[in-house]
């Protein structure tokens, strides 16, 4: 079980074990609150690797302001990151719109020219392909682990925390 604590400035690093071998330097984050439902999803810098092909343990950088603001019991996916396939700029969305764009002006010249509307959804085919195979810098892959998580929030207040004699703790929350 994990313990992440909100705040708008700081970081904190978590161990995590994973039964594969991951060669990324970041991960994704989704903590879906057990109470809500409420999902957040950030990045993850992996600051320590010691995985082998049989698993080992990561070591998580997790910015605070990242961290979910309602206190209380998380589910928590962490997933690796894959390569994507453009370099997930403004500039690149351009250059793929302006390809489109040419395939299509050739395609309306060519219509004038001995072209006929038959062949109109080869060249939708064809520019579709286009922006299909333009796609984010990074894609979401495998899930490498599953954890619970216990966020302390910025509605964490210590008027609701319970200490008795026997030296154990009860918090209440309000998701």
């Amino acid at each position: 079980m994990l313990q992440l604590n909100y705040s708008s400035s700081g970081i904190e690093n978590h161990a995590v074990y994973i039964d594969s071998n991951y060669t990324g330097s970041e991960v994704q984050i989704y903590l879906s609150s057990s109470f809500s439902g409420d999902i957040t999803g950030f990045k993850s810098d992996i600051t320590s690797n010691k995985t082998n092909e049989y698993g080992g343990w990561i070591l998580l950088e997790v910015d605070k302001i990242d961290v979910p603001t309602k206190s209380g019991q998380y589910d928590c996916n962490i997933y690796q990151l894959e390569p994507g396939s453009s370099d997930g700029t403004w500039l690149g969305a351009k250059l793929k719109w302006t390809e489109v764009t040419e395939t299509w002006y050739d395609y309306n010249i060519y219509v004038g020219i001995g072209y006929t509307w038959s062949e109109a959804p080869d060249t939708w085919i064809q520019v579709t392909d286009t922006w299909r195979n333009y796609g984010p810098k990074e894609v979401i892959g495998s899930l490498l682990a599953y954890e619970r998580v216990l966020v302390s929030g910025s509605d964490y207040d210590t008027i609701n925390k319970y200490n008795f004699k026997d030296k154990s703790n009860y918090t209440v929350y309000n998701g």
